[in-house]
Protein backbone atom coordinates (compact mmCIF):
# COMPACT_ATOMS: atom_id res chain seq x y z
CA UNK A 1 0.00 0.00 0.00
CA UNK A 2 0.99 3.25 -0.70
CA UNK A 3 1.95 6.24 1.75
CA UNK A 4 -0.12 8.99 1.12
CA UNK A 5 -0.01 12.36 2.41
CA UNK A 6 -3.31 13.66 4.78
CA UNK A 7 -5.03 16.65 2.97
CA UNK A 8 -6.04 17.07 6.78
CA UNK A 9 -4.16 16.43 9.90
CA UNK A 10 -4.68 16.13 13.93
CA UNK A 11 -2.86 17.38 16.50
CA UNK A 12 -1.41 14.26 17.49
CA UNK A 13 -0.34 13.45 13.36
CA UNK A 14 0.74 17.35 13.46
CA UNK A 15 3.28 16.87 16.38
CA UNK A 16 4.67 13.25 14.54
CA UNK A 17 4.92 15.02 11.44
CA UNK A 18 6.71 18.31 12.73
CA UNK A 19 8.25 16.27 15.79
CA UNK A 20 7.35 18.65 17.82
CA UNK A 21 5.39 18.09 21.25
CA UNK A 22 1.77 18.87 21.51
CA UNK A 23 2.12 21.97 23.66
CA UNK A 24 4.15 23.20 20.74
CA UNK A 25 1.53 22.24 18.21
CA UNK A 26 -1.47 24.19 20.48
CA UNK A 27 0.83 27.34 20.33
CA UNK A 28 1.52 27.25 16.82
CA UNK A 29 -2.57 26.34 15.86
CA UNK A 30 -3.79 29.31 18.45
CA UNK A 31 -1.47 31.75 17.33
CA UNK A 32 -2.41 31.46 13.43
CA UNK A 33 0.97 30.36 12.57
CA UNK A 34 -0.71 27.17 11.62
CA UNK A 35 -4.05 27.61 9.96
CA UNK A 36 -6.71 25.23 11.37
CA UNK A 37 -10.78 24.72 11.81
CA UNK A 38 -12.68 22.89 14.39
CA UNK A 39 -15.22 19.77 13.36
CA UNK A 40 -16.91 18.81 16.74
CA UNK A 41 -14.96 21.07 19.00
CA UNK A 42 -11.90 18.94 16.96
CA UNK A 43 -9.01 20.73 15.91
CA UNK A 44 -7.53 20.02 12.28
CA UNK A 45 -5.22 21.01 10.00
CA UNK A 46 -5.15 21.50 6.71
CA UNK A 47 -1.67 20.14 5.36
CA UNK A 48 -1.78 23.49 2.97
CA UNK A 49 -1.55 25.24 6.16
CA UNK A 50 1.80 23.37 7.54
CA UNK A 51 3.51 23.26 4.29
CA UNK A 52 2.93 27.13 4.25
CA UNK A 53 4.11 27.21 7.31
CA UNK A 54 7.34 25.40 6.55
CA UNK A 55 8.19 27.70 3.71
CA UNK A 56 7.58 30.43 5.76
CA UNK A 57 10.81 28.64 8.78
CA UNK A 58 12.81 28.62 5.66
CA UNK A 59 12.50 31.47 4.30
CA UNK A 60 13.39 32.98 7.78
CA UNK A 61 16.24 30.53 8.24
CA UNK A 62 19.69 31.08 7.11
CA UNK A 63 19.86 27.45 6.84
CA UNK A 64 16.81 26.95 4.37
Amino acid sequence: MQNLIKPVLTIPELCSFLRIGKNTAYDLVHSGEIKSFQIKGRIRVPMQSVIEFIERAQEKSEYG
